[in-house]
């Protein structure tokens, strides 16, 4: 059944998609609704030593062939929270809805990016991002590549950040299973 995206219990994920939203897996549109969970395996990779340390102290997930993850999610008119949890590790953070697009929050960095639906695939684009509210040269900014898309019935998913001179940062990637 299509959505009413005018509808007040539209989340800020599903109006920065607009009707592309329709078009996602179930999985997916399920996964982007209300309060959810996500569970399964994740594998995590890391670039060299200067990206390690770095990922470290971002509080990025260690490097792993096979770790336990989890995914709590809370859509709401304005945001969307991610709380991540690989093994012991935790990541959240926060997306809100700024002109059409979303805006990912990880601390003083600021992540703008535009949605699409490609290939049966939701596609996170970053357009530009901004320190401490100053723009990063495009340069000098970080690159990255995230899809969500559905695999069986299950979530399936990758994220991998690059960083300019440094190269991958941390991809991770998996499959879950949404918990009813």
């Amino acid at each position: 059944m299509p959505h009413d995206l005018t509808q007040a219990s539209a989340n800020a994920f599903q109006i920065c998609l607009g009707a592309a939203f329709d078009r996602l897996p179930d999985t997916i549109r399920r996964a982007h609704s209300g309060t959810i969970r996500l569970n399964g395996y994740a594998r995590v990779s890391r670039g060299g030593p200067i990206a390690d340390l770095l990922a470290n102290v971002m509080g990025l997930p260690p490097a792993a062939a096979k770790v336990a993850m989890s995914v709590e999610g809370v859509h709401l008119p304005d945001r969307m929270i991610w709380k991540r949890r690989f093994g012991d590790r935790r990541f959240e953070s926060c997306f809100r809805l700024q002109e059409s697009r979303l805006v990912e929050s990880l601390g003083p960095f600021r992540l703008h990016m535009q949605l699409a639906v490609q290939d049966g695939r939701l596609r996170y684009m970053l357009e530009r991002v901004t320190l401490f509210g100053i723009a990063v040269p495009l340069d000098l900014a970080p690159s990255l590549e995230a899809w969500e898309g559905e695999r069986d019935g299950r979530y399936d998913f990758a994220v991998e950040v690059r960083l300019p001179f440094v190269g991958r940062l941390v991809r991770y990637e998996g499959l879950l299973d949404l918990v009813p």
